[in-house]
């Protein structure tokens, strides 16, 4: 594995409809388990991660992730509405909240592209209306510097 990923910060797309992180649920019996749609979507987020990944080593230090949700535009919508909506005049202001489609991200590429989701000191993520639903992630090292503990 070479280690030039720190020098240049690594981007990857999520096709599909991006999913927001489901509170873990609990059995009769007190086990706790997590929404198998969220565990999908997570393991899509890994597949797409360990695809950008290849060939480098995880980042390690203060990182900055970017990330990008592209929302279904209701299909009934009038095409005046959905003109709207692709332009950003119409932002999406209800469910999935953005910072559970953030939680469902970073827990995907955790071990994949960066050891613990601690290091991740900047994040911008925006949640927009979309032709065709997607997410997409870049994560590289941060501005910030880095203090050991």
């Amino acid at each position: 594995m070479g280690t030039d990923l720190w020098q240049q910060p690594v981007t990857f797309a999520v096709q599909g409809v991006p999913v927001a992180k489901a509170r873990p649920r609990v059995l009769r019996s007190g086990q706790a388990y997590t929404p198998a749609k969220s565990v999908a979507y997570e393991r899509q987020v890994q597949l797409a991660a360990t695809l950008a990944m290849r060939g480098h080593a995880r980042l390690i230090g203060a990182v900055q992730a970017t990330l990008r949700f592209e929302l279904p535009i209701p299909p009934a919508w009038s095409a005046r509405k959905r003109a709207a909506a692709i332009t950003g005049e119409i932002a999406p202001t209800g469910k999935p909240d953005l910072d559970n489609l953030l939680k469902s991200v970073l827990d995907g590429i955790r071990t994949i592209v960066i050891g613990d989701d601690a290091v991740i000191v900047d994040v911008r993520a925006t949640k927009r209306y979309g032709v065709t639903p997607l997410t997409v992630c870049t994560i590289g090292p941060s501005a910030t510097p880095t203090i050991a503990s």
